[in-house]
């Protein structure tokens, strides 16, 4: 059997001691002992090491895998120089090692969609993946690679296309990107087929980008138009009572609001109220403390109207975390206080609850003391 060179030595230990270093390994690999000992041996050095998954910079190193006929090791890097550029957000790079590590025989089909997974593994990741690549070619392949994967039943070549698209729409979305983020959606519309669920998402997208752009009254026809299409999905009527909050149209926020089932809501699960706090804290960050006001009040409104105490006081207590003047407004720190004392008895063994909400309620320095009072009495349930 041969035996590898001083100099293919040389570039074998230099990675290998690179390697250790970087992972606090004790190891001191010197050419010479690698000389000394056949290919087997530097294969055997090489894979042990290489799998530490340490970042290694070398182009003679892919030819000294190829010369040694060492498609493991170099699958390892090329899979290796995959994830590092793509935990870079150099996608084109990314993919090309990826590729290559497919292309040269070390992976199988299903083990290429098990790389690609660790990037993301629903649509709207590969899309992102795809439109760094800037490439609706690539999104489209990889969509069909996780519908494969995943024994989705593709009805037609539509209902990839549309996937495509609303990924790409809603990446461009959050990319601010709202022009191109339209003209995707618009594609879905001239589909012939579109998934149910995907008319609703992509309806809610058009919706949410209108509003970013400042076309609030056609985000509010688009909503609309969903609710009565799809009258029972709960996430377009509290958009609907969020825009109409927004321009302060109390009529038509209260008829949607009582169009709200809490059976429903709590069924869902609570991720309506979440993004309600995630918006709330959005507007706090842009200093729109008039838009994050209205965003409390619709939250505690649905709370309300849902008789979601636990909710209500989760609401609350970031109300009272984030405190503004404009906050306290009295009505509904009354409302606040009625569906308290109402459902006290939830916290007959968890009065650490409610003494947690007076600490941060004592601790803010511009509470108001009668509502401090009232707390107290109902903790103490003389109210």
């Amino acid at each position: 059997r041969r035996k590898i060179t001083y100099r293919t030595a040389e570039i074998i230990s230099n990675h290998l001691n690179y390697i250790a270093k970087h992972k606090n390994i004790s190891l001191n690999v010197y050419p010479k002992e690698l000389v000394m000992e056949d290919e087997d041996y530097a294969r055997y050095l090489c894979e042990i090491e290489l799998r530490k998954k340490e970042k290694i910079d070398t182009e003679n190193f892919e030819t000294i895998c190829l010369q040694y006929n060492l498609k493991n090791i170099l699958q390892d890097y090329y899979k290796l120089q995959g994830e590092i550029f793509g935990n870079q957000n150099e996608f084109q790079k990314s993919l090309d090692f990826y590729t290559k590590a497919k292309d040269i025989g070390c992976l199988e089909e299903y083990s290429y969609i098990d790389i690609l997974n660790k990037i993301g593994w629903d649509h709207v990741c590969l899309c992102n993946w795809a439109l760094g690549l800037k490439s609706y070619t690539e999104a489209e392949i990889l969509i069909k690679l996780v519908y494969k994967r995943s024994n989705y039943e593709i009805r037609n070549i539509q209902d990839i296309e549309s996937r495509v698209y609303y990924g790409v729409a809603l990446i461009n979305k959050e990319i601010n990107n709202y022009k191109v983020s339209l003209e995707y959606i618009e594609s879905i519309k001239k589909l012939e087929y579109v998934e149910s669920k995907l008319i609703i998402d992509s309806s809610i997208l058009e919706a949410n980008v209108n509003y970013e752009v400042g076309n609030i009254e056609k985000s509010i026809n688009s909503y609309i138009k969903l609710h009565k299409e799809f009258p029972d999905n709960s996430s377009v009527i509290i958009n609907l009572i969020t825009l109409y909050e927004l321009v302060e149209d109390e009529e038509r926020s209260n008829f949607y609001l009582n169009k709200i089932n809490g059976d429903r809501l709590k069924s869902e699960d609570a991720s309506l109220y979440i993004a309600y706090l995630i918006k709330i804290k959005n507007y706090f960050i842009k200093f729109d403390v008039k838009a994050a006001v209205k965003h409390y009040n619709t939250a505690i409104k649905l709370c309300i109207n849902d008789n979601n105490i636990l909710w209500l006081t989760k609401i609350y207590e970031n109300i009272v975390q984030d405190y503004h003047d404009e906050l306290l407004n009295s009505n509904y720190t009354n409302q606040y206080l009625i569906i308290l004392n109402r459902n006290k008895h939830m916290y007959d063994n968890h009065k650490e609850l409610l003494n947690d909400i007076l600490v941060g309620l004592i601790t803010n320095k511009n509470i108001n003391s009668s509502l401090l009072d009232t707390i107290r009495e109902i903790k103490n349930g003389t109210l």
